[in-house]
């Protein structure tokens, strides 16, 4: 489970977040944001594969595992998301799809790279950019 102090630290800013609806009110000339846009949107997506594949959280649970063993300089990271996927599925989900600003933070540095196959990957991408 998420922890007490973890759940206080979770900015559910929503009113300054970006509206994504798959490209709505992003502003197209802010970089930082457009990136904030897509790995919400790729979270999103990896969300819905953990529901069809939960053993793929397995997978990502021994990632997290290995970067806190090597104690590289994540290593804050990968404790905060240790924590994070020692919840159950549905935490996890409502963690990694949440916009704010702790959620963002820790997608920077997202244990879930290679879950999309390339495909999926373009797909939400594309929507992103309002294709």
């Amino acid at each position: 489970m998420i922890g007490e102090a973890d759940r206080e630290s979770i900015d559910y800013d929503r009113d300054e977040t970006i509206s994504i609806g798959m490209g709505a009110n992003m502003d197209p000339t802010n970089p930082h944001r457009i990136a904030e846009a897509r790995s919400l949107a790729l979270h999103r997506e990896v969300a819905r594969v953990l529901r069809e594949r939960p053993a793929v959280l397995e997978a990502v649970r021994a990632r997290v595992e290995r970067w806190r063993q090597e104690g590289s300089g994540a290593h804050p990271y990968a404790e905060a998301w240790s924590r994070i996927l020692s919840s159950d599925l549905d935490s996890i989900e409502a963690f990694i799809t949440d916009p704010g600003q702790t959620a963002r933070d820790l997608r920077q540095s997202s244990p879930f790279a290679g879950i999309l196959d390339p495909r999926a990957r373009w797909r939400v991408l594309r929507e992103v950019h309002g294709g």
